[in-house]
């Protein structure tokens, strides 16, 4: 995923782009030109980076360039699935490096690209931005988007601070971890860092071990001004494969009907007898009348519901007990009832992964109607990349 700059004084064009394999070679492809035209059909459109889909595309640059190489995933340790942030000009803050104003930039009006402005007499101009990531996750790569018309270079670093505490005493170190130029570029450009830089973001513990806080560090030299430009720079990182199922996150939603023993529309109707099951899907909710009126009200890859358990026109003592839908056998019952009235509870059960969950009549004599109605869902806690 990644973003295509086009006129340095109208407008940003946002695009996908994808890695193409052409016998051996790579290429970055643009989906999307200008408006919903496609790619341009001629190298010499100006404004949009074009790159030859062909067997004839240009190799990977080395340090970054518009021909990138693969991603490489690497270690099973962390998901394949490549996430991204990422951080508009207007996320930097100048540094005021040296000297009053030598930090200053100025804004394209209504964009985020920017640029040294006059007060800082361009020269030594240096914007940061902090980078905010899941504890755990693998910085993988940085992507910097802009241009330079100028003859000197910009340098795109990624930054590290680290502290340390030790017998209760706290530390700093700071480093770089990656540093490159746009010595490659000639004005418009996406530049990437070297592949696969393994920088992990660090995790605090009971007892805190190091933490690692990144940022990103950029450094304009240009007398000429607005002839360096920086639009943003994009992360590219991988969080660790356990990550999805380290913890979950409560989502109430309305009360939902997802199951009514009581009603013929329902698969799986009828009293529900002792020493017998059913197994009933939760996925979707319904209306009185037992036809679906809310899709996927607990979505694909919720881990457990919350739910209320009714019971009615039993027809003597029992209990019940919930499960997932793929569970062979139960512990503990959910409701107990007497055959004399209806009864509710509430309770949380895990589901199945085809969102399923298994009532199971008890082992005395009575027989039931159940209704179902879903409160919530548990998921994994969603990474959103800050």
């Amino acid at each position: 995923m990644g973003f295509i700059i086009s006129s340095r004084y109208s407008k940003i064009t946002v695009a996908v782009m994808v890695t193409v394999a052409a016998f051996g070679g790579w290429a970055t492809a643009s989906l999307a030109g200008e408006g919903e035209g496609g790619p341009p059909a001629d190298p010499a459109v100006p404004g949009i980076p074009y790159v030859d889909e062909g067997p004839e595309a240009p190799a990977p640059a080395a340090g970054g360039g518009e021909g990138f190489a693969p991603i490489v995933t690497g270690s099973s340790n962390y998901d394949p699935t490549i996430l991204t942030k990422f951080i508009p000009g207007t996320g930097f803050t100048p540094s005021q490096d040296s000297g009053l104003d030598a930090d200053l930039v100025t804004f394209r009006s209504g964009y985020s690209c920017f640029y040294p402005s006059s007060g800082s007499a361009g020269s030594g101009t240096e914007v940061t931005a902090p980078i905010e990531l899941p504890d755990g996750a693998r910085i993988k790569q940085i992507i910097a988007f802009g241009e330079d018309s100028d003859a000197g270079d910009m340098t795109i670093s990624l930054f590290r601070s680290d502290l340390n505490s030790s017998f209760g005493v706290v530390t700093r170190t700071e480093s770089t971890v990656t540093s490159f130029s746009t010595s490659t570029a000639s004005g418009e450009f996406v530049l990437a860092s070297a592949d696969n830089l393994g920088e992990i973001t660090g995790s605090f513990g009971f007892f805190p071990t190091t933490h690692r806080f990144h940022s990103v560090h950029i450094t304009m030299t240009n007398a000429a001004l607005a002839d360096h430009v920086i639009c943003g720079v994009e992360v590219l990182y991988q969080v660790p494969a356990t990550a999805a199922a380290t913890g979950t996150v409560f989502y109430p939603i309305p009360p939902a009907r997802v199951f009514d023993s009581r009603n013929p529309a329902y698969a799986s109707s009828g009293l529900l007898a002792p020493n017998t099951n059913k197994v009933v899907s939760i996925k979707d909710g319904h209306d009185g009348a037992g036809a679906v009126n809310a899709l996927d009200v607990v979505p694909a890859g919720a881990t457990a519901v919350a739910y209320n358990i009714t019971v009615s026109g039993t027809t003597g003592p029992n209990f019940l007990a919930v499960t997932a839908g793929d569970a062979g056998s139960f512990t503990t019952s959910v409701i107990n009832f007497n055959g004399t009235s209806d009864l509710a509870n509430a309770a949380v059960v895990a589901i199945a992964s085809n969102r399923t969950i298994k009532i199971w009549g008890g082992d005395q004599s009575g027989s039931t109607h159940v209704i179902i109605d879903i409160t919530g869902f548990y998921a994994p806690i969603p990474n959103m990349g800050n």
